[in-house]
């Protein structure tokens, strides 16, 4: 068997905090290196509420999505012998993981989507599976009664799973 799948989702309308006390994007991203170098050194002076640090605003604004792929193997013998594994490549974004408010600007936020704390890119799950022949209707010891009660009906598994690793910033 040989099953691919594509899984995705978005979030719309989700809970987040912002710094709306921000220094104006005109500012920030425009041209103009020596206004620039003069917030740089007095940034409070430039800020919407000067009296005021933060300005957190909790909102509802916030939009994450998500988009993976699947694909999945699995081999059945006559024997009891069975063999499966999948992997799964994934990308979560979100335009405010939940890391306690603010980034670039408030002005902007979707310059804050990227990739989510919490999204892993590969995820590998392998399965075996094989049902030892010992019990009733089995190969061996297949007498029934209170043999087959005792040796009957078990299964030896292993199962290997891998992840990469979260992304982080430095």
């Amino acid at each position: 068997l040989v099953e691919a799948r594509y899984e995705g989702s978005a979030g719309n309308k989700v809970l987040g905090s912002w710094n709306i006390d921000e220094i104006p994007l005109d500012i920030t991203l425009g041209g103009n290196t020596a206004l620039q170098t003069v917030v740089s050194g007095a940034s409070q002076n430039y800020k919407p509420w000067t009296n005021y640090g933060s300005i957190n605003l909790l909102s509802n604004f916030n939009h994450t999505t998500y988009h993976g792929g699947s694909i999945r193997v699995e081999r059945r013998f006559a024997n009891g012998l069975n063999i499966s594994g999948f992997e799964t490549y994934s990308k979560s974004m979100s335009e405010n993981d939940n890391e306690g408010g603010g980034g670039i600007t408030y002005y902007n936020r979707h310059l804050e989507k990227a990739e989510s704390g919490f999204s892993k890119t590969h995820h590998f799950n392998a399965q075996a599976t094989y049902n030892l022949p010992f019990g009733k209707g089995k190969h061996f010891l297949n007498r029934g009664g209170i043999v087959d009660y005792i040796v009957g009906g078990w299964m030896v598994s292993y199962n290997q799973t891998l992840d990469s690793g979260l992304p982080f910033g430095i």
